[in-house]
């Protein structure tokens, strides 16, 4: 009862074994993020020179990928402006949207039209996907907008398109950097379709450009270790053993003895030779005249860093 108990010890022992491979050894599943994509990145909230009425929003693709805008929305909280977008955005490119129609910068050609007017006060706008999952946003917060002015009428510019939206990360454009002319032949003080005036990267996205620097990096797939301990009864129907001297003097024609413990080179296989018992017996089974002995034995092996025993059973 004893050795079967040991038995089962080391049979748990060797699953726990496995068990503890599989951990160390399994690749960790990637998560998802939303970040760095597709992000809300100037916000023209006061019009232009020409009219208050000429309001426009851009988005800009953080991404070396194209993306599929259709069935996503670009919605303020307070329910105006509720736009449901359509179009495709260019890796590292822009995506224009012009309140009304397309005199709103008379010439750049708005990718998408929108109604509704942006509250001067402050609004709260939040870009989602198909899935209403939030992907952006500008000025979460809700309170009045960070940055923009509607004397000049100056757009709201996103600092670094890579971080996530705070009021820290958003400025007044320079008035010095600048494109597009507006209904009246002004000029647009801001940046449509073009990096912004307060952009903080050491690479500058421009439309059709792909930065060198990708901001989701693809993970990689670790291979997966996962080596498995099974104890199997190997049977072997006929033993084969290795003729072994044996330690006793014979005698033979010559007076003198054989010196025990030295080989001799006459000396033939014994034709009933009896095995050293190796491992300890865990079970006989009897055949009639027949009886077979079956031992449990212990093999060392390793694996990296980890020594352990593998059980082998064997009969004869």
């Amino acid at each position: 009862m004893d050795k079967f108990k040991k038995l089962i010890v080391i049979l748990l022992f060797t699953t726990l074994v496995s068990s503890v491979f599989t951990l160390l050894f399994k690749s960790p599943t990637p998560v998802k993020s939303l970040t760095n994509t597709v992000v809300i990145n100037e916000v023209a909230w006061a019009g232009t020179e020409a009219s208050d009425a000429d309001e426009w929003i851009e988005l800009f693709n953080a991404t070396g990928s194209d993306v599929d805008l259709t069935g996503w929305s670009l919605n303020a909280t307070d329910g105006v402006p509720a736009i449901a977008l359509n179009g495709t955005i260019p890796a590292n490119g822009f995506f224009l949207l012009e309140r009304t129609d397309d005199t709103t910068i008379k010439d750049i050609t708005a990718n998408q039209f929108f109604t509704g007017a942006l509250g001067n006060d402050g609004e709260s706008l939040e870009l989602r996907n198909t899935s209403s999952e939030l992907v952006d946003s500008a000025n979460a917060d809700g309170g009045a907008w960070p940055a923009g002015s509607s004397s000049p009428a100056k757009t709201m510019e996103r600092i670094n398109p890579l971080l996530a939206d705070s009021d820290d990360n958003w400025a007044t454009n320079d008035g010095a950097t600048i494109n597009g002319t507006d209904s009246a032949d002004g000029t647009i003080l801001g940046t449509p379709k073009a990096a912004n005036s307060v952009l903080n990267l050491s690479i500058t996205p421009t439309e059709g450009v792909t930065p060198t620097q990708e901001p989701t990096p693809i993970p990689t797939t670790e291979p997966t270790a996962e080596p498995t301990v099974v104890p199997t009864e190997e049977p072997t129907p006929i033993p084969t053993e290795e003729p072994t001297p044996i330690p006793t003097a014979e005698p033979t024609a010559e007076p003198t003895a054989i010196p025990t413990g030295e080989p001799s080179p006459t000396l033939t296989p014994v034709p009933s030779p009896q095995p050293t018992p190796q491992g300890m017996v865990i079970g006989v089974l009897g055949f009639g005249t027949n009886r077979t002995t079956c031992r449990l034995s212990f093999r060392l092996a390793s694996f990296g860093f980890l020594r352990f025993f593998l059980p082998r059973i064997s009969c004869s």
